[in-house]
């Protein structure tokens, strides 16, 4: 119910200006928080309401579209509102997935996007005439000319997986306003009690739904008035849709939510993912939605989030040489990784990067956040890079995921330098002691103490990407898998010291995952051949992982 603004230099809070009327002794807080860096900040905040709401998160793999790659048909997908030429839907979405899987790629959930059922004026197909922003949804049901068959159909010719469904702003038109409570705001209503909620939830449960997407939530707040009028009708109306998903065992991503609506979600159980940046090659430039994304991240991962960085294009046609960036920024998000390319198209090779043979996502802790210093003085249109970072916490310490980008909407050139001391930022320990770095570019990996400094030079959305590694005790250190993105990631390593050696867990059934490190002389490994570089330190040991899913090895100086 509050807004903050900066206007001339002086900071404004109070009561947004269209409440009407307050209960009596109703009261809200304004909370100054001081702390390193904004990062800190953010987290220090974060930590105070979700403790005072008691949350509890439900994870990094809650629902079937956070646990494997997906595949989607929202804006900037190839099948958003398109299809193959001379083909429909169905057709063309069911070839896609197919071609995946015949390559490899073990796709799990398909989202299903607002082309699937009516709005107050219809988006034709295969067409580039719409209009932004949409009209609202009249009802929530197939249109007869995009799945004349249903989406039960489309769903058994897909094999019966998981389904995400696209919901958006509802019309004032629409059939359900005259047998379900509303309010009416000229074109927009907003369902008064959850009985509208249930009615598409329980659709839901019918179709092999499992996610359940809202959009446009920053048009349903500020397109009908009533939820602005009286304290506590937002929270009402969204505390409505999370209980009514989970009495089903339904889940929620939330799309296009404003900074309330994130705050708001400590009190929700039900939402697995959250959009933080832009439609995927619409409006913005790719590096300004890496800025946007990474940016918005810091507010998502202090609130305890999943962010979901939207579908991705890798198609050199559609993406030119950026497929591999979106990859790894999807990899690194800790969210679901969407793909959205035509059939035939996909790089298969970079859906592989973030997963197992077995389809499960190799996360990262904590998703992908931009440094204090890229927050303040970089993001769009800095002259710096952007520098981003997460991390993989193992018994045998912290492992991290670096990345620059150039993300201005030019030719210019940036250049800048991230220390590794200002990695030890908000919810970050400081890093100590000797570490190696590894250079997803180039290959290389090298030893460096704690006062390192990365200098990077960007031309146009170009990028880098660093692993950080401490060197253990026995003096040997582990990278990881480094034919993912995420190499040292919980689903495909767990790492111990002990010691005298190294003690890694390698997960994957039926894999043959390839562990890569540096020591000073070549390390053994009973059982196992160790490959060696004298003149770089860089070492490699094949691990056959047997049915069970793991195995253990231990590598010694």
């Amino acid at each position: 119910e509050q807004i903050i603004g900066i206007n001339g230099g002086t900071l404004r809070c109070g009561w947004h200006g269209d409440l009407d009327s307050v209960p009596a002794g109703f009261a809200t807080e304004f909370v100054v928080i001081g702390g390193r860096g904004p990062r800190d900040c953010l987290d220090r905040w974060g930590r105070m309401l979700l403790e005072r709401a008691g949350t509890r998160r439900p994870g990094r793999y809650a629902d079937a579209l956070a646990s494997r790659p997906s595949y989607w048909t929202d804006n900037g997908a190839a099948y958003w509102y398109r299809t193959e030429p001379g083909s429909d839907m169905a057709t063309s979405i069911v070839a896609a997935v197919d071609g995946l899987r015949a390559d490899g790629v073990p796709v799990g959930a398909v989202q299903l996007d607002s082309w699937f059922y009516p709005h107050r004026t219809l988006r034709p197909f295969d067409t580039d005439a719409w209009e932004v922003p949409p009209t609202a949804m009249t009802a929530w049901e197939e249109r007869s000319d995009a799945l004349p068959d249903g989406i039960a159909d489309l769903r058994a010719r897909l094999g019966h997986p998981p389904l995400v469904a696209h919901i958006r702003h509802l019309a004032s038109s629409a059939p359900i306003t005259q047998q379900v409570p509303v309010a009416v705001d000229g074109d927009h209503a907003v369902p008064t009690t959850p009985a509208a909620y249930e009615r598409w939830l329980d659709q839901c449960v019918a179709w092999g739904v499992e996610v359940f997407e809202h959009d446009w939530l920053v048009d349903v707040f500020h397109r009908n008035r009533r939820l602005r009028e009286r304290p506590g009708r937002a929270r009402q109306w969204q505390e409505g849709i999370d209980a009514a998903a989970r009495h089903r065992g339904i889940t929620l991503q939330w799309c296009m939510a404003t900074p309330a609506d994130f705050a708001q979600t400590v009190t929700l159980s039900q939402v697995t993912s959250i959009r933080t940046s832009g439609d995927h090659g619409y409006i913005a430039t790719p590096g300004q939605i890496w800025a946007w994304f990474c940016t918005t991240n810091a507010m998502a991962r202090a609130l305890g989030l999943t962010p979901f960085k939207d579908v991705f294009r890798t198609d050199p046609e559609v993406a030119g040489e950026l497929g591999e960036p979106e990859a790894l920024l999807s990899a690194l998000s800790t969210g679901p990784v969407g793909l959205g390319d035509r059939v035939g198209r996909f790089r298969t090779e970079l859906a592989l990067r973030c997963c197992r043979a077995d389809g499960v996502l190799i996360k990262p802790d904590v998703p992908v956040a931009a440094t204090d210093d890229s927050i303040v003085a970089a993001g769009q249109g800095g002259a710096r890079p952007l520098f981003a970072e997460c991390w993989s916490q193992h018994p045998a310490g912290r492992w991290w995921y670096v990345i620059a980008m150039h993300c201005r909407p030019d030719d210019s050139v940036v250049s800048g330098s991230l220390a590794v001391r200002d990695l030890a930022g908000g919810d970050n320990d400081p890093v100590a002691g000797e570490l190696v770095v590894w250079d997803h570019l180039t290959g290389a990996v090298t030893r460096v103490g704690a006062d390192h400094e990365w200098d990077v030079q960007l031309e146009r959305e170009q990028w880098s990407y660093r692993v950080i590694a401490p060197v253990l005790t026995c003096g040997l250190a582990v990278v990881g898998d480094v034919s993912k993105f995420v190499g040292a990631g919980d689903a495909r390593l767990e790492i111990s010291d002990l010691g005298t050696g190294v003690g890694v867990v390698a997960k994957g059934a039926g894999e043959t995952v390839t562990i890569t490190g540096w020591a000073a002389s070549r390390p053994q490994v009973d059982g196992h051949a160790v490959q060696f570089d004298t003149a770089t330190g860089r070492f490699t040991v094949d691990v056959m992982v047997p049915s069970r899913g793991w195995t253990t090895i231990t590598i010694r100086p």
